[in-house]
């Protein structure tokens, strides 16, 4: 009985876990409070990357975004933050202006276990990626990618629609049902790829 009473005390004393929560994301909306109401959505997915949490999910409405985006908090196995477009290929990551040589994408995933679904990524050629995900166990899924390097050149810096890199040795990344097309210089060139996975004990 002892043992008992004194798991119970252990089971009552455990701390409650943190319930995931989903966020939203519309042209109309504006970058105040923590994005939960869906009436009253915020406006940008580089503001509500620096609020979600592990586990969370962020529902983008249709519409035009400007790019580049950049995300970089990170979820844990298991708890993937996750964006979603609410009607596929309607929320548009839009690129626009001229082109550099950086390293510059149209979504940049930098935080791990993150999952981008159903975008389209416009990048007006101004881009060297469309989608580039460098986090551990990323996902990109069911995007629609186009339109990216034309201003860039063709270079050994390289680029691609929808791309896995290893600059924070990310591992497990999977890229899944996307599309890419009209990517890279005019011509031909070696150093741009519609769809490419680099690291290792990945899937495409």
């Amino acid at each position: 009985m002892k043992h008992l009473l004194f798991l119970a005390a252990l089971l009552g004393s455990a701390a409650p876990v943190a319930a995931a929560t989903i966020r939203y994301i519309a042209p109309s909306g504006t970058d105040t409070g923590t994005c939960t109401s869906q009436s009253s959505p915020c406006a940008t997915i580089g503001y509500v990357n620096r609020r979600v949490a592990a586990g969370d999910t962020v529902y983008v409405a249709p519409g035009s975004y400007a790019g580049p985006v950049t995300t970089n908090t990170a979820g844990t196995s298991g708890k993937q933050i996750t964006y979603i477009s609410t009607v596929k290929w309607a929320a548009i990551i839009q690129g626009s202006g001229v082109g550099g040589k950086g390293y510059i994408a149209g979504w940049e995933s930098d935080g791990a276990y993150t999952t981008i679904n159903g975008f389209q990524v416009a990048g007006a050629g101004v881009w060297r990626f469309g989608v580039y995900m460098l986090g551990t166990g990323d996902i990109a899924e069911n995007n629609l990618v186009h339109d990216i390097g034309q201003q860039i050149g063709c270079d050994t810096g390289g680029g691609g629609g929808v791309e896995s890199g290893d600059f924070y040795n990310a591992t497990n990344i999977t890229l899944a049902y996307n599309v890419a097309y009209n990517i890279g210089p005019p011509g031909a060139c070696a150093y741009f790829h519609g769809i490419y996975v680099t690291v290792p004990q990945s899937n495409i």
